[in-house]
């Protein structure tokens, strides 16, 4: 959801620009490589412009204010280094942009209530104040089994994935690279590309199904969707893009169907949760713990420039 050219440009010009010429000694001047380390190492402007960037600016999904904001902080800087034709540029355009102006989620169970840890997904709708409902989870899996919830879901807050499997994280999150790994990959070869195979009918009827328990939701009139992501733990939530509604069956395929764009399809508000305190409720749900959650998500649209930009020097 981000565009990279930004950052890249403005961490390479804050590790090159600043004092290029000053103080050197006239070997290390005639010597570009040495130049470049010296300034790298001695004057570096990567993390003053990244804590900039992350801390004071904050999040910068694309078209949204602090994209914008970013886009004119990082030309100005640019300018300051002495880099020329420093100019906001318009690569095509993207869609909507969009902000949060509040967000507060909770949920209780008759013996305890606590925060729950969760993100909006970009482009939701907000909830139109406050709302508390029950948490469902549609335990279906034919169509049979989504008459048991029909009439039950109407402004229901809906779990929509299943627990997902946390495996302990005994291995480091990073690791230096061996001789032998090394020398391995300076040996490898080409590898020829894997013949294409046909996915599975089991997979085929599982993918069509859960479009089905999808547009279930939307029929149903849910209130909040929410999931847990995918591929994350230990605290991290991974944010993506909301949803649009599912298609009817049989319709064609939309180019470009996204929340982001212009008179984008009206879906339903959704969040994803860290994905421990997600299974967690998910299980208590499964348990018959009666749990309710109250979600304030109050987001605001902007359709005045549906460009996107890079800043460039």
């Amino acid at each position: 959801m981000f565009q990279k050219k930004s950052i890249v440009s403005v961490v390479c010009a804050a590790l090159l620009a600043p004092g290029l010429a000053l103080g050197q000694t006239s070997s290390v001047a005639m010597d570009p490589i040495a130049l470049i380390k010296d300034e790298g190492m001695n004057r570096s402007q990567v993390m003053p412009t990244i804590r900039y960037l992350s801390d004071v600016i904050g999040p910068r999904l694309t078209n949204s204010p602090n994209q914008r904001r970013a886009n004119r902080w990082t030309k100005e800087q640019l300018e300051k280094w002495g880099m020329k034709n420093a100019i906001i540029d318009p690569w095509g355009e993207f869609g909507r942009g969009w902000e949060i102006l509040r967000f507060n989620a909770a949920f209780s169970t008759p013996d305890q209530s606590m925060p729950f840890r969760a993100y909006p997904k970009g482009w939701s709708p907000g909830t139109n104040g406050a709302i508390t409902s029950d948490v469902v989870y549609v335990d279906a899996t034919d169509e049979a089994g989504l008459e048991a919830y029909k009439g039950k879901l109407k402004g229901a807050i809906v779990f929509t994935a299943p627990e997902r499997d946390i495996k302990p994280g005994f291995e480091p999150t990073a690791t230096r690279r061996t001789s032998e790994s090394l020398t391995e990959l300076e040996a490898a070869k080409p590898q020829a590309p894997a013949a294409p195979t046909a996915p599975a009918q089991a997979d085929i009827d599982a993918a069509k199904f859960a479009d089905r328990r999808n547009r279930f939701y939307y029929e149903e009139g849910a209130g909040v969707l929410i999931d847990s992501g995918f591929g994350v733990d230990a605290g991290t939530i991974r944010v993506m893009g909301a949803s649009s509604p599912p298609l009817p069956p049989g319709s064609a395929p939309v180019r470009g169907r996204r929340a982001a764009s212009k008179n984008g399809a009206a879906t339903i508000p959704q969040l994803v949760a860290e994905v421990e305190q997600y299974n967690r409720i998910l299980r208590l749900v499964k348990q018959g713990v009666p749990v309710k959650m109250t979600v304030d998500l109050d987001v605001k649209f902007h359709e005045d420039d549906l460009q996107g930009y890079n800043t460039i020097a």
